[in-house]
């Protein structure tokens, strides 16, 4: 996970970056519980959760 304004946003055509927080979000949106996010380093996050 990486900022939007990510050098891969402009190398990878249509991707797009989410932070940590709005990936989880989304997550909780879907239907996930329990999600946590760990942050490796500034750059990168592991974010889980359970489906139910």
């Amino acid at each position: 996970m990486v900022d939007s304004d990510s050098k891969w946003t402009s190398v990878v055509e249509g991707m797009t970056a989410y932070s940590p927080e709005e990936l989880k979000t989304m997550l909780d949106e879907a239907g996930f519980v329990q999600t946590e996010i760990h942050r490796m380093k500034p750059s990168n996050a592991t974010i889980i959760g359970v489906k139910r």
